[in-house]
């Protein structure tokens, strides 16, 4: 049973404005895929920090090197690896400022790359953070011309090099607390554990 305040700040969380409208979005089938409906669920796995990204509704391109077909709800996963490359990139300024942490200095301290370190530690790993809506895929090529505001974070949140895709997610719901599971490449199925007894908690 969660708390009457996680129960509230998540209901704060749904209540913010809704993203515009990805360019060529389908309507979703109702009651179909999401926690809670009975379905299991197709997930993409990744690497920490940028599934918290997504999560937090400051990332909502996923940039791959392969295209996909698949349209509607998904989750978003956290690996349960997390490279030496990928802490680095944490201490990045516009990382920090998305995910609410501190950012660097002026004149780097010892006390802030503890600070720093610390808060990379709390990142969750080998868990579902939120589920989502997958409304298009597009050549990274395209991208800035089809998507608007195209920001300076979303460009260094993702790898947008010639001949990669980019997966345009909306509706970005963080769930009220991880749930472990086992990744895997590419998207696969997930049963979520708590959907028959804590469903209207993830709808």
């Amino acid at each position: 049973m969660f708390s009457e305040v996680r129960r509230r700040g998540y209901a704060r969380r749904r209540a913010r404005p809704a993203m515009a409208s990805w360019p060529g979005a389908m309507p979703l089938p109702r009651g179909s895929g999401y926690p809670g409906t009975g379905a299991r669920m197709n997930v993409l796995t990744l690497t920490q920090p940028w599934a918290t990204l997504i999560a937090v509704g400051a990332k909502r391109i996923e940039t791959r090197s392969w295209k996909t077909h698949l349209r509607g709800p998904i989750a978003i996963h956290a690996a349960k690896t997390f490279p030496a490359h990928a802490k680095s990139f944490c201490e990045s300024r516009l990382v920090c400022r998305a995910l609410g942490w501190p950012e660097c200095p002026a004149t780097l301290t010892q006390e802030w790359l503890d600070d720093n370190a610390r808060h990379i530690r709390s990142l969750p790993l080998g868990a579902v953070l939120a589920t989502a809506r997958l409304v298009h895929c597009l050549e990274t090529e395209t991208i800035r011309s089809h998507v608007q505001p195209f920001t300076a974070e979303e460009e260094l949140f993702g790898d947008y090099s010639r001949g990669r895709f980019g997966f345009l997610l909306d509706e970005v719901v963080m769930l009220p607390a991880p749930i472990p599971a086992k990744g895997a490449l590419g998207f696969w199925k997930w049963d979520d554990p708590g959907r028959k007894k804590e469903h209207h908690d993830y709808r």
